[in-house]
């Protein structure tokens, strides 16, 4: 689709705290593809603007079914990752939460 996939292990992250995970990506410009809620938690602890979070709030987390909701949602959801925002997919649709997250 365009677009560089690379996983936490590929930049030696593998058993890094979340919070290091986070500011990798923001550096790097990257957005996180995650099931972990926890980025979320900490985008809003730190009033982060990025980098933004795809969650996927799925019973059954194969490549072929992840691969295949990203490419017929990335029109809809392109603009609001490029801004920063947390985009939740879940079985019935997708939520979008700009950042920051205030109060």
């Amino acid at each position: 689709m365009g677009y560089q996939a690379r996983h936490v292990v590929e930049v030696g992250l593998l058993n890094t705290d979340d919070l290091d995970i986070l500011l990798f990506a923001e550096n790097s410009g990257e957005v996180i593809l995650t099931h972990d809620t926890d980025y979320g938690t900490l985008l809003a602890l730190h009033q982060k603007e990025r980098p933004s979070v795809i969650l996927f709030r799925l019973e059954h987390l194969h490549k072929e079914i992840l691969f295949d909701l990203l490419k017929n949602n990335l029109p809809t959801i392109q603009e609001d990752l490029e801004k920063g925002a947390i985009v939740v997919v879940e079985e019935v649709g997708i939520r979008i939460r700009k950042l920051p997250i205030r109060k």
